[in-house]
């Protein structure tokens, strides 16, 4: 997770693996990852929220906000779906590497703990990550 300008988002100090975070303050989630397995394959990949936060609607495409230029290259999903829990992305395995991105804001101010996000195989539910 980062900040608008790319910086990354500090943890709070007493207990690691948790964010805190001002009511509308804005985050990148920044997902990458390499498939090991390439070829023919369908991937969806599913970042959970935690509650309290929810996605912006920017495009992260070529015409994103100027603001975000430091992203670079982010690879287009086949589909994509932001939800109010989830952001959901199916990805054609043809690329070893995938880079995608979102906006969220916090709803609500507190501290927020992510949850994993998960990679499967849509025809081969024995791969997954």
């Amino acid at each position: 997770m980062l900040r608008l300008d790319g910086q990354p988002v500090a943890q709070t100090a007493d207990r690691p693996g948790r964010t805190t975070l001002a009511q509308g303050e804005r985050v990148v989630v920044l997902l990458e990852g390499t498939i090991r397995q390439a070829g023919d394959r369908r991937l969806l990949l599913v970042d959970l929220l935690p509650a309290g936060l929810e996605i912006e609607p920017l495009e992260l495409g070529p015409a994103r906000p100027a603001e975000l230029g430091w992203l670079g290259d982010l690879t287009r999903p086949s589909a994509s779906a932001s939800r109010d829990d989830r952001f959901a992305a199916v990805l054609d395995g043809w690329s070893p590497q995938f880079r995608l991105a979102y906006v969220a804001r916090a709803t609500t101010p507190g501290q927020f703990v992510w949850p994993a996000s998960r990679v499967e195989d849509m025809y081969d539910a024995a791969s997954f990550a």
